[in-house]
């Protein structure tokens, strides 16, 4: 579950694991980085990342569900109007 600013959401968007080329700005970064650079970032084992759900629009992923968000989806917690809740449900 994470808390994100709706007005940064644009749609359409992709619930998908990785692919060659994909970016992250990790949250608190002022730039871009390779996925796979997050993952070592994030110390996420070598067999764990094809697994891993993201949230994507085209190459860049905005939420690595369970490893974090992305910057561009920050969310100023104080303006509730501005904000919504994003959860992943196995189903």
């Amino acid at each position: 579950k994470v808390v994100v600013n709706k007005k940064k959401l644009e749609f359409p968007l992709e619930l998908r694991t990785r692919k060659a080329g994909d970016i992250i700005q990790p949250f608190s970064h002022k730039s871009k980085i390779k996925l796979k650079d997050y993952f070592i970032e994030k110390q996420i084992p070598e067999h764990k990342r094809d697994s891993v759900l993201l949230l994507c629009k085209e190459k860049e992923v905005l939420w690595g569900i369970g490893v974090g968000i992305s910057e561009k989806l920050r969310a100023d917690v104080s303006n509730k109007e501005k904000c919504v809740i994003l959860e992943y449900r196995k189903g």
